[in-house]
């Protein structure tokens, strides 16, 4: 049964290529409905292997030929793949820098507490801390983008944040008078990273920052 299952699972899938999904999300997400759709492809390999084999010689030359060529393709991009895989590519919103803070810092700070982060899903990647800024991964929290325009160290307090972390871009869009707070003999800056550009990344503590 459970093999029928996953079979049936895939003619579901099959199925869906004429339905479109118009949720909150999107039309993008329509793709998801073929999750299970390669199994079609699956299972209709051994099938061809079933059919071919009481069929000529000349056939199954041909259907040997055929899968070579549709396997040819996995080769090459396993050859490419194999050496790459000793040289780990960053992904597109972490830098060197951020990886010198993740090695010091990943899963260190005090469990359950947050990090105000501008890139939200950054201090999640690099601390293993949450940051309590959004419903859902497409939309943010009212309190979470009014603090994103200004960053109080106070107000991050407040809201239940003990840590904050910016790079050079979001910390030059804080407001003068807002950057002149994290002066302030309750912040705490634990850690600071700069490059050959300047540009930086700070790990603030805020917990003192107490109205």
């Amino acid at each position: 049964w459970y093999e029928a299952a996953l079979v049936f699972s895939g003619l579901i899938s099959l199925s869906m290529v004429v339905v479109e999904f118009a949720g909150s999300t999107g039309v993008r997400n329509t793709s998801r409905l073929y999750q299970f759709s390669g199994l079609c492809s699956l299972f209709f390999v051994p099938l061809v292997w079933m059919y071919v084999s009481r069929r000529s010689d000349t056939m199954k030359t041909l259907a040997g030929i055929a899968a070579g060529i549709m396997m040819f393709g996995g080769l090459v991009l396993a050859g490419i793949q194999l050496p790459a895989i000793q040289q780990p590519v960053y992904s597109y919103f972490i830098t060197d820098l951020d990886v010198q803070m993740e090695r010091d810092y990943w899963n260190k700070l005090e469990p359950g507490t947050l990090v105000f982060d501008p890139i939200v899903f950054r201090s999640a990647t690099l601390f293993a801390r949450g940051s309590n800024a959004s419903y859902t991964w497409y939309k943010s929290k009212p309190e979470w983008e009014a603090l994103l325009e200004e960053p109080d160290p106070y107000a991050l307090r407040a809201s239940g944040y003990s840590y904050a972390y910016f790079d050079q871009i979001s910390w030059d869009e804080i407001p003068t008078d807002i950057q002149k707070k994290y002066n302030d003999p309750c912040v705490t800056i634990l850690n600071e990273v700069e490059d050959w550009r300047h540009d930086f990344r700070k790990l603030i503590d805020v917990r003192a920052c107490e109205h």
